[in-house]
């Protein structure tokens, strides 16, 4: 019995010194990790941001191609500048909602990786909690995860975006069978509109998951695992 429970005990330090490693060699290199392992849902989640990225550039592009043709024309308006005129109001009311449906669309995205992240690797998560890690450093390792899916997703869709434009402006895609081109202009600011956009989804969808983590016990997920 004695010689049991000393090999228990010599079980339990080397589990704690393995823990205790895994933990000593930082927060970078531990989410690096995390995202590496799970490459497919990271792919997965990083592709669908950056076609949200992607769509809401393009259409950002579209309403600053028609605010810089109307500001550059100067004298009485042809039958296809009215047309066109037309088409702008039209085209600022779908830009509004493209905005709220892709931040929407990104924070799902957000929440569900975050959720999914937080329940499988419950266990690795109580382990860090248990052998003395703070709440918020843990929190800080499921939100570092998150934040690179998303920034890295962010940064592939206003690229991609980016270098459509000129293409697309070239190639002068026609609204009507009477050939009206639709104008394409990129404007610096979208980056920015991109990026609050995105940080945005961020707080909201990783509030969920981190609001899990924070009421999960340590104790009792070890104790059921």
């Amino acid at each position: 019995m004695e010689k049991r429970s000393t090999s228990l005990r010599s079980i339990s330090r080397k589990e704690r010194a393995s823990a205790n490693r895994n933990v000593r060699f930082g927060p970078i290199t531990y989410i690096s990790r995390d995202v590496w392992r799970n490459r497919s849902r990271t792919i997965m989640s990083l592709s669908s941001i950056a076609a949200l990225s992607f769509l809401f550039v393009l259409f950002m592009s579209m309403d600053q191609g028609f605010s810089d043709f109307f500001e550059d024309d100067i004298g009485v308006p042809s039958d296809e500048q009215k047309e066109l005129y037309e088409v702008k109001g039209v085209m600022e009311n779908w830009v509004y909602l493209i905005s709220a449906l892709c931040m929407a669309l990104m924070v799902l995205v957000v929440a569900n990786t975050g959720i999914i992240t937080v329940l499988e690797r419950k266990q690795e998560l109580a382990t860090l909690r248990a052998i003395g890690i703070s709440l918020p450093k843990v929190a800080t390792l499921v939100a570092g995860s998150l934040s690179i899916i998303l920034y890295g997703g962010i940064l592939i869709g206003t690229l991609l975006g980016m270098a459509c434009i000129p293409i697309l402006d070239r190639v002068n895609v026609s609204l009507f069978s009477d050939g009206i081109g639709f104008p394409f202009s990129f404007d610096p600011s979208t980056i920015v509109l991109s990026l609050l956009i995105g940080t945005g989804a961020g707080l909201l969808g990783s509030s969920l998951p981190l609001f899990i983590l924070t009421q999960s016990s340590p104790l009792e997920v070890l104790r059921d695992g």
